[in-house]
């Protein structure tokens, strides 16, 4: 069958070969004397076609390889922009110091299990508004460790005293002994970040919280505190954690009617975290 068909389509081409050649002999003349202007008008024809063609191509061509050129250049200054304003941002946020959460974590009580700290200050106390102490010296260091503190108290330098808590004594005592730098290290906000000197300036700021009462030993109670907070300053060491902290504070603490107010230039020096060891009594 496929051949059949074959055979037909080959016969209908030569029965329209044959009648063309029959009305080219026909119309011969006539064909001879516009071949002339067949031949111009086609040529003419042809090369405007192929001109247009050409054209359109090479602007095609021309279209697209500017495009190429164009997007490949934004795209290398885009990059390049983005990398660098990248890296103008690693480089601002170097100068930024620490963010809300890694300074909340910083200074979270549980980072304050076993350290060293030595306390200074000239502290002046009123209860109920008479003066009981004016300016005296406090000079004292702190060993704390899991399950103990020791207060060595101060005489020029020299050690001329020493308690040891142990057991449930020494939780209370290290909850009570933190809870004042705590709470004015606690506000974030209350900060600013010097990059030059790597140091956060306090902002004068007012905290509020409730301080254990405690009673042989125990927490008894709350008691309402203020603490008025002004010219201080906190420095982290290199790993991260609290070296140094110095303020100028007011504590007024409120129970049974009675008003404790408390105030001085202090300094706290932290030191060994998670070395610290307590010393003899006798030290």
């Amino acid at each position: 069958m496929k051949n059949i068909i074959l055979k037909l389509m080959a016969i209908i081409l030569c029965i329209a070969l044959l009648s063309v050649l029959a009305a080219c002999d026909e119309e011969q003349s006539e064909t001879a004397s516009g071949t002339e202007n067949t031949t111009e008008a086609t040529t003419e024809a042809t090369t405007e076609a192929t001109t247009e063609a050409t054209t359109e191509a090479t602007t095609e061509a021309t279209t697209e390889a500017t495009t190429e050129a164009t997007t490949e250049a934004t795209t290398e200054a885009t990059t390049e922009a983005t990398t660098e304003a990248t890296t103008d941002g690693k480089e601002e946020n170097k100068d930024e110091g620490f963010t809300e959460n890694e300074w909340n974590d910083k200074v979270s009580f549980s980072n304050f299990d076993n350290y060293t700290v030595e306390f200074n200050g000239d502290m002046t106390v009123y209860q109920n508004g008479v003066l009981q102490s004016d300016g005296a010296e406090a000079h004292s260091i702190y060993r704390i460790t899991e399950d103990s503190l020791q207060i060595v108290i101060l005489d020029n330098g020299e050690a001329a005293g020493s308690m040891v808590f142990t057991g449930n004594d020494a939780q209370v005592q290290k909850q009570e002994f933190s809870a004042l730098f705590l709470a004015i290290l606690s506000e974030y906000d209350n900060y600013d970040y010097d990059p030059e000197s790597k140091e956060y300036t306090i902002k004068d700021a007012t905290i509020n919280f409730d301080a254990n009462v405690i009673t042989d030993g125990v927490i008894s109670g709350t008691m309402p505190t203020i603490i008025d907070v002004k010219d201080g300053t906190a420095t982290f060491s290199e790993d991260g954690k609290i070296a140094k902290l110095v303020c100028d504070y007011t504590q007024t603490m409120t129970y049974d009617e009675v008003e404790l107010k408390v105030m001085g230039i202090t300094e706290w020096v932290f030191s060994e975290f998670g070395t610290t060891v307590v010393e003899p009594q006798n030290a």
